[in-house]
């Protein structure tokens, strides 16, 4: 079928791909076929579920594909080991019209390719790749716009003989670094200009490690603007959080995280806005988290938590029902104050199929907490909006009446959904 194809196309350009996981064609049958057209491929994309590879490549190692605009050759964990670096295209200088490149777990020599010109660029688990290699490739390619680095825990320090001024990259729009040595992670967040960056993910082992530090030396080159910024929104997940504030989004991800670690980013981002983030709405968003008593205390005092999103996964999730007790009462701290008191809108799927009386019951504490409380307590907002969904395992079920009729009565008025759809009010 691929050498019908290739003869239907005559002088075409070609769009090639091969999914190793899905195929039914032979590794050797597809490459033997296509590598006799390398002058007319415009874009390659090859995805290999083993950590053989060694043929897949040898056409592409002594001839050139002038016309070749995107090059995605992404290996098997592992594939990295199976053979020594590789040369493209007969040692020559990658394809001039080559706009994006993305190499995962296969051994490409890239001072050999002398990249440049690209939008975006992608190396993950690439050993014998030096830093020299990288700078270079930004260097010459002004117009990049994606550039995600990871897992080049073997990268060669190759940049001290290397000017280390500026690199301008003004349409520079992701930026992703993961698992790389923190020398060169800081280097790359100093030197990189990057006025328009929208989305900048950092995921390192921080341990002894200063972020103070961290965003003090390399961070003060991105989000040079962030104005008429209304609302944002704070995630924690697995180990890491994401914060998002206008059109720029920031991502940390580590083994351990600390409160201290996010107080820095929390600060660091105030600093650039040129106001306190107390003032604008927080979206609060613990995903398959377990977060200790002090983060919320934490957010209670220095944010306002507007919107609050509990999400466990019922297979691999936490125990992450275990907080809301802790949203039902006043804190036993002082002064004494309820936790997240501004929340108005609420949404969970830790409703199982008889429900979840914590739920209940903290609906109704928050609720009528303003009744006869102490005038130097801060009482919690009722609930506007209450969103609730399944989160137990296997087929949604059909909806526990009893128990969203309960939740829309002690609710007060809260509009109330069951899995994205309003339910109608009760009858009074």
């Amino acid at each position: 079928m691929v050498r019908k194809a290739l003869q239907a196309a005559k002088e075409a350009p070609l769009d090639l791909k091969f999914n190793e996981k899905t195929t039914q064609m032979a590794r050797t049958d597809f490459f033997e076929a296509v590598g006799k057209r390398m002058g007319y491929w415009r874009s390659l994309t090859v995805n290999l579920q083993s950590r053989d590879w060694c043929f897949v490549l040898e056409d592409m190692e002594t001839s050139m594909a002038p016309n070749l605009e995107q090059l995605r050759l992404l290996g098997h964990f592992g594939a990295e080991e199976s053979r020594s670096s590789v040369s493209l295209f007969g040692g020559a200088s990658a394809p001039p019209r080559l706009k994006e490149l993305s190499l995962a777990c296969i051994p490409i020599n890239l001072t050999s390719l002398r990249l440049g010109g690209l939008r975006s660029l992608t190396l993950e688990s690439i050993p014998e790749i030096s830093s020299s290699d990288i700078l270079n490739a930004c260097i010459n390619s002004p117009l990049l716009e994606s550039l995600w680095l990871e897992s080049l825990v073997g990268l060669q320090d190759t940049s001290g003989h290397m000017n280390h001024s500026f690199i301008q990259l003004p349409s520079l729009i992701y930026l992703s670094l993961t698992d790389l040595p923190i020398p060169f992670l800081n280097l790359m967040l100093s030197i990189v200009v990057a006025p328009q960056l929208r989305s900048l993910y950092v995921g390192c082992d921080f341990q002894g490690h200063s972020t103070t530090q961290l965003f003090a030396v390399g961070m003060g080159n991105h989000i040079t603007t962030i104005s008429d910024v209304q609302t944002f929104d704070v995630t924690f997940e697995n180990g890491g959080y994401e914060i998002t504030i206008g059109k720029f989004r920031i991502g940390f991800n580590m083994d351990e995280l600390a409160i201290s670690h996010f107080q820095e980013t929390f600060d660091w981002i105030s600093d650039r806005l040129g106001r306190s983030l107390k003032e604008l709405p927080l979206h609060l968003d613990l995903t398959n988290c377990e977060p200790e008593l002090s983060y919320l205390e934490w957010f209670t005092r220095r944010a306002t938590v507007t919107t609050l999103t509990l999400y466990s996964n019922p297979y691999s999730g936490t125990a992450l029902e275990l907080i809301i007790p802790f949203l039902s009462r006043p804190t036993t701290s002082d002064p004494v104050t309820w936790l997240l008191p501004d929340v108005e809108t609420f949404s969970t799927n830790l409703v199982w199929d008889r429900g979840n009386p914590d739920i209940l019951d903290m609906i109704a504490k928050r609720h009528s907490a303003h009744k006869g409380h102490d005038l130097a307590t801060v009482t919690p907002k009722p609930f506007r909006e209450i969103w609730l969904a399944y989160g137990g395992k296997g087929r949604i079920p059909h909806p526990n009446m009893e128990f969203l009729k309960e939740v829309q009565r002690v609710g007060q008025g809260a509009v109330v959904y069951w899995e994205r759809e309003k339910l109608a009010p009760i009858s009074s």
